[in-house]
């Protein structure tokens, strides 16, 4: 009963938080991907498990999600272009999360939602390893460049990985 009652729980912030992102924009499926990345980065726990895949961390639970939801009707997920753009087509008027936990919602959207899907592929890859880096006390820049460089090859310069690093640091992602 527990376990029925958590995923309900995980099901409702990850709603709370699509609607909060699609009334800032009509985001694809990788910056979805990447916002709620951030925002659990942040502390909100949406239940999320983050993989390392060919656009960064990905969550297979959040694609099963967004699926759900679109089978619902809840939201649509339109695959015609490049990018699978989302909109959500049910007026939910519930409110899935606490004060603190929208205004954390608001500060990422505010902050990363006009980056390019590109933009906040660099940023989460990096943060993705600089946080398995400080799991095994290795956390410096040196280390943190060679990884991504290892995972991504030269898909992002030196420059932009330190401008990553920068960013995360100046937002309380890492130290």
């Amino acid at each position: 009963m527990m376990r029925k009652r958590s995923v309900k729980i995980m099901a409702d912030k990850i709603l709370g938080v699509l609607k909060a992102i699609c009334q800032s924009t009509t985001p694809g499926k990788k910056m979805v991907q990447k916002l709620m990345y951030l925002i659990e980065r942040k502390g909100i726990d949406l239940g999320l498990d983050y993989r390392i895949h060919f656009y960064g961390p990905y969550s297979s639970d959040l694609d099963h999600f967004l699926r759900f939801y679109e089978s619902e009707n809840i939201l649509e997920i339109d695959t015609t272009g490049v990018t699978h753009k989302i909109k959500m087509i049910s007026n939910l008027n519930e409110n899935y999360l606490s004060t603190h936990e929208e205004k954390v919602v608001k500060d990422i959207i505010e902050k990363y939602s006009h980056r390019s899907p590109l933009e906040l592929e660099a940023l989460t890859t990096t943060d993705f390893v600089a946080c398995e880096l400080m799991e095994d006390n290795e956390l410096s820049i040196d280390n943190i460049i060679c990884n991504v460089k290892r995972i991504k090859g030269s898909k992002f310069s030196k420059q932009e990985i330190l401008e990553c690093i920068n960013d995360l640091k100046e937002n309380g992602f890492i130290n």
